[in-house]
């Protein structure tokens, strides 16, 4: 592996990185202050909702686990993310679904939107287009566009900003329109030191990159918006990165997954464990987190990451950022191109030849 400086990332990113997987992830500050401006034309439904529905799948469904986390104290009302075909029992026509999907074709979303149709539940479609906005159209369904040009992975700051914008202009949370400046602000502060790095250390996710090359990504975090950002990671290797990675969450891990780390030294020479953190864990979670990583750092090499950000939301956008850098670059150690995703295209197709249906077994 060749010494990784600014130049030879300049020189992997043009040969590797034709879909701009990198300029995705640093343009993730404009994502926000895009859906900003343009939702304040969106028109949305004027009604109460008992319980929401957030349905999506991959960037889209992490858009909805993380709006419940930002929003979780000012939320009145129970919301559940649906990443599947079928629909829980409870929806009816006292709830809200948001249906996201960044190419509006997604076929688990289409099918959620239907069966929630039937129950006469209150809908926004939240897309670029495609057969949901066709249908959006057809029914009079609120639509609320987002922009095109991304991979679904790496517009996750559009399909959270216009989430969190819906559920504001219905009236149903708050307003985080500053909240979300400020994280833009950070962000293109923190873009601005990542892309002008001499030193590794003024580079943290490529640091980390570096550490981790060679090896199995794990990912703990804490409940709440730690452990979604786990998850998130744990995509974001497998798409961006082509590597197999897993993750868990704390204290459940506590409670049966840290014995597996009590087996033999082989079981652990290719592992990485990565703890997501925040200086405002409840000082029980930290304790929890110190001994966790005690026990396993005799048998696997770990790292710690925490958050800059004076908020919540700061904090949730600082760990997308830099999880999103850490992935693009392990796919660039490894010589492989980020935006490709070959094998999901193939399993498209072949599902679309057999013509499987929902509820078909």
């Amino acid at each position: 592996m060749q010494t990784m400086t600014p130049a030879r990332i300049r020189q992997l990113h043009l040969q590797l990185d034709p879909g701009g997987m990198l300029n995705a992830a640093f343009d993730l500050k404009n994502q926000i202050l895009q859906i900003l401006e343009e939702s304040k034309s969106w028109k949305v439904p004027e009604f109460s909702p008992e319980n929401i529905l957030l349905s999506g799948i991959g960037g889209s469904a992490i858009g909805g686990e993380l709006l419940k986390s930002i929003t979780e104290k000012d939320l009145k009302v129970p919301a559940v993310t649906c990443r599947d075909y079928e629909i829980p029992g409870f929806v009816n026509e006292k709830t809200l679904c948001i249906c996201s999907s960044y190419s509006g074709n997604t076929e688990e979303t289409i099918t959620t939107y239907q069966l929630c149709r039937e129950r006469n539940a209150t809908m926004v479609v939240v897309s670029t287009g495609g057969k949901l906005a066709e249908m959006a159209e057809k029914d009079g369904v609120a639509f609320c566009p987002i922009p095109k040009g991304y991979q679904p992975r790496a517009a996750l700051g559009l399909s959270l900003t216009a989430q969190i914008a819906v559920l504001t202009k219905m009236g149903i949370i708050g307003d985080y329109s500053d909240e979300l400046k400020s994280a833009a602000v950070l962000l293109g502060r923190l873009s601005d030191s990542w892309k002008n790095w001499q030193e590794l250390p003024e580079n943290p996710p490529l640091k980390l990159a570096l550490d981790i090359y060679g090896h199995t990504p794990v990912m703990y975090g804490s409940g709440g918006y730690l452990g979604t950002m786990a998850y998130r990671w744990k995509c974001q290797f497998n798409e961006n990165s082509k590597m197999f990675a897993s993750w868990g969450v704390l204290p459940e891990i506590n409670h049966n997954e840290i014995v597996g780390w009590c087996g033999q030294q082989q079981f652990y020479n290719d592992k990485f464990v990565i703890f997501l953190r925040d200086q405002n864990n409840p000082q029980r979670i930290k304790t929890r987190l110190d001994l966790t990583r005690e026990i396993i750092s005799k048998v696997a090499g770990t790292a710690e990451v925490y958050p800059q950000g004076n908020n919540l939301i700061e904090k949730v956008f600082y760990y997308i950022l830099f999880g999103d850098l850490l992935t693009i670059y392990l796919a660039y150690l490894d010589t492989k191109d980020p935006s490709d995703i070959q094998i999901i295209n193939w399993l498209k197709t072949e599902l679309a030849r057999a013509r499987i249906e929902p509820g078909n077994n």
